[in-house]
């Protein structure tokens, strides 16, 4: 469980972050034969009470095992930057979005369970359910590749899947199949962990878990925000 006073989520907000030293506020490159910050992430309960669950940024990247990353007041998994990455498997996102509860003036509600702003990602045999705006999201035209697979993604607050535009760079090298996407449910779980619903900014229990299934949401292109 991370929390810390700070509610900055684009400068280390998080419960885990992968990220290579900063000089001079950029990032120092990894060159061959050295290998990126890499994080493996097995069997591991997280949320955040003020940010972000786990980031991978600027080449960062981490694979995630039967683990569940839930109740975030930020965005549950978020890629971004050149050459950054994640693996993800039999995991579970969920209730992440919602705000931070302790804090009026912190993080607002409305973030995704995924958040693929660049960099590649594969996800397989997920849960990524009843989280505040997206399920997932990957939003370059030129550089968000993502590959799900075999998962659920049910009761987000807007899109269930959201992929870069047609005729994108992006969207011809993602590939998306057999899902269960649905406005309603709460997907199948697969981390095993018990997992506590989500609330509100005003610590009130929150209406995403839905019930029972649902019509299948169209997958459709970025929004406007970032998260």
């Amino acid at each position: 469980l991370h929390f810390c006073p700070g509610v900055d989520i684009w400068d280390g907000n998080a419960a885990i972050q992968i990220q290579p030293r900063i000089e001079n506020d950029r990032p120092i490159r990894v060159q061959p034969p050295h290998k990126p910050p890499t994080a493996i992430i097995t069997q591991s309960d997280i949320s955040s009470l003020s940010g972000r669950g786990v980031v991978a940024i600027d080449g960062g990247y981490t694979t995630i095992r039967a683990s569940c990353i839930h109740n975030c007041a930020a965005t549950g998994v978020y890629i971004g930057g050149p050459g950054s990455g994640a693996t993800v498997e039999r995991t579970d996102v969920v209730y992440n979005g919602n705000g931070n509860a302790r804090s009026r003036r912190g993080i607002a509600r409305g973030h995704s369970g995924v958040y693929l702003e660049q960099g590649v990602a594969v996800m397989t045999d997920c849960n990524v359910s009843n989280n505040a705006l997206t399920g997932c999201s990957a939003v370059s035209r030129d550089n968000a590749f993502l590959t799900i697979t075999d998962s659920d993604m049910m009761g987000n607050g807007t899109l269930q899947l959201e992929m870069p535009p047609n005729g994108t760079e992006s969207r011809s090298r993602s590939v998306w199949r057999n899902n269960h996407m649905a406005t309603l449910g709460n997907g199948r779980f697969r981390s095993g962990f018990v997992v506590p619903p989500a609330t509100t900014v005003d610590g009130e229990g929150g209406a995403l878990a839905g019930g029972g299934g649902g019509a299948d949401e169209p997958i459709a292109s970025p929004a406007s925000a970032a998260l």
